[in-house]
């Protein structure tokens, strides 16, 4: 697909996964560190399907490097957001690498805000 394709094919997820994104940013509990989240964009930015994004999201819970409930709640959120493309899709990928985008910039602005940060 060309970026233009991968674009428009996402355009009306792209609200959907933004705030999926705070949504699980919002959640209680530790959160990643930065190197954290540069690598799950940087992972999701190579994936070619969105169960290598789970698959990567799930080893890190069980090492501790990432809350258990956090990856579950954001596997759930990106599901629910991207529910109307097939499981086939090549844009279920590209659908992580824009969520991982949004959730390392919630994030971030959450922990600059001490956590108050809407």
């Amino acid at each position: 697909m060309t970026p233009r394709e991968i674009h428009e094919g996402l355009l009306s997820y792209r609200r959907l996964l933004v705030v999926a994104a705070e949504d699980v940013a919002r959640r209680d509990g530790r959160k990643p560190e930065r190197a954290q989240l540069a690598h799950l964009v940087a992972l999701c930015a190579q994936a070619t399907c969105a169960e290598e994004v789970t698959n990567f999201l799930r080893y890190q819970a069980a090492r501790g490097k990432w809350d258990r409930g956090l990856v579950d709640a954001a596997v759930q959120a990106v599901g629910r957001a991207i529910d109307g493309l097939r499981p086939d899709d090549h844009l279920r990928a590209e659908a992580w690498r824009l969520f991982a985008l949004y959730l390392a910039r919630a994030i971030r602005f959450r922990q600059a805000a001490g956590g108050q940060g809407g």
